[in-house]
């Protein structure tokens, strides 16, 4: 097989001796280089390239060439190193390999487009409304295991549960989403109502072919797991609510400021106060970063329509869940406080509840204290 180094050079507008690499400004291997006059790329009637074509294909110029028997090779020219003017010899070292074809689907000749991550992400679109979702187990729950569904509270994610769901995930299906209006699962304008969002919940389970699961609910998810408890027993193999908020006129009148106040402000006065006053003794660091983080994602238009949905809650009918309850309070919790999560409790008709109360933990329990809550839902579970 033939070797010899190629004749043309990639770098001269003319094909002929080698020059110094031109590396362009800010690293770009590809600025300021000058296209060899064969870059205009010529392929055989079954979309190979035709030999003795140069082309540029992900910062590299190639070339094929045909020895005397009939061998077709790759050539291609390392024209510097990872941005930096390279020396003579280095600019100058050429590969040749081997190879009987091309196949024009391993090299794409045409202008790369840029991938655009929101498309790729996993949705769902159910009541007009396009929702964010992750699923641990797409094919169905393991064996002898459940199927969870997981609603985050106001100004958080699915990232929320993510600290727990590695407990979880061995034995049990996880599906998480961002809620209509939080996060990832934009904002269009639509009205958006707990109702609603238990209504998203059921379309989501209906989409995914889900025709019962654990529905865990934090903070506002805690409003609308109590409510698919009560009035979508069908659907509900268990309520698992953590810090769930109970309607009340205090509640109605701190959601309403906080709708007033992100509207005029944005998102930085909340991100600027909860991470600290929402949270526990125990609280770390790294936790109220995460919780700063979760409110700077949200979209204010998004976080003031919750803000109104949660201050304009439905009176839950907490003596219809008959479910197996699970209700875990955080005892610093000033959001979701003891006295709120006792009234829901103790309301529950359910023949199967129990009530835990996590020592020094505020509002966000799943970034305050992972191990606790996973071990409490876990424990919960083997007994359904």
């Amino acid at each position: 097989m033939s070797s010899s180094e190629p004749t043309g050079d990639p770098r001269t507008s003319d094909g002929g001796p080698g020059r110094e690499p031109l590396v362009g400004s800010g690293g770009d291997k590809l600025s300021g280089l000058r296209s060899p006059p064969a870059l205009l790329i010529s392929k055989s009637s079954d979309g190979f390239f035709l030999p003795g074509t140069w082309y540029l294909v992900l910062g590299t110029w190639y070339s094929e060439q045909v020895d005397d028997r009939g061998d077709t090779t790759r050539q291609d020219w390392i024209y510097g190193y990872n941005g930096r003017q390279s020396t003579s010899a280095e600019s100058r070292k050429w590969h040749t390999r081997e190879r009987s074809k091309l196949n024009k689907s391993v090299l794409n000749i045409e202008q790369p487009q840029e991938t655009n991550k929101e498309d790729t992400m996993p949705t769902v679109t159910v009541n007009n409304h396009e929702i964010y979702y992750a699923d641990s187990h797409p094919d169905g729950a393991p064996a002898n295991g459940s199927t969870f569904i997981f609603i985050h509270g106001l100004g958080s994610s699915q990232n929320y549960y993510f600290p727990i769901l590695p407990y979880l995930e061995t034995q049990h299906r996880c599906i998480t989403l961002d809620t209509y209006g939080s996060a990832r699962s934009t904002y269009t304008g639509q009205p958006v109502s707990i109702e609603s969002i238990a209504a998203d919940v059921v379309g989501v389970l209906d989409a995914l072919k889900v025709a019962q699961a654990v529905v865990v609910g934090h903070s506002m998810g805690g409003l609308v797991v109590t409510l698919l408890g009560a009035q979508y027993a069908d659907r509900v193999k268990a309520v698992v609510a953590i810090g769930p908020t109970h309607p009340s006129d205090k509640l109605a009148s701190v959601m309403t400021q906080r709708s007033e106040t992100v509207s005029n402000s944005g998102m930085e006065p909340m991100a600027n106060t909860i991470p600290s006053g929402a949270t526990g003794t125990r609280c770390s660091p790294l936790a109220k970063a995460l919780i700063r983080e979760l409110i700077l994602g949200q979209n204010p238009k998004g976080y003031a329509a919750l803000c109104q949905a949660i201050a304009k809650a439905p009176a839950i009918d907490y003596a219809a869940i008959s479910a197996p309850f699970l209700l875990i309070a955080g005892e610093e919790d000033k959001s979701a406080s003891l006295e709120g999560c006792q009234h829901i409790f103790d309301r529950v008709s359910s023949g199967s509840k129990k009530m835990e109360v996590l020592a020094q933990i505020g509002h966000w329990h799943c970034v305050e204290a992972p191990e606790e809550v996973s071990g409490l839902i876990r424990e919960f579970a083997a007994a359904l």
